[in-house]
């Protein structure tokens, strides 16, 4: 999935609550690695994802060994 089309399920989702989604927590996970030098793949998709962020998601990028927690 793009960083187009998971912005375009979640409006939909969105849509389906009927309810503000401000702040709500999204992990992205399963990035597949880019073997080419340059920008870390991770920064691009976060970039991409916060520039069609009207909805205020909150996107929250796994990252290899780090601890996650949702209250």
């Amino acid at each position: 999935m793009t960083p187009l089309w998971l912005l375009r399920e979640l409006r939909a989702l969105k849509t389906q609550a009927g309810l503000s989604m401000k702040g709500f927590p999204v992990l992205v996970s399963h990035i597949k690695p880019v073997l080419t030098q340059g920008e870390a793949v991770e920064h691009r998709i976060e970039a991409q994802l916060g520039a069609g962020n009207e909805e205020g998601f909150r996107f929250i990028i796994a990252r290899q060994g780090a601890q996650i927690a949702f209250p």
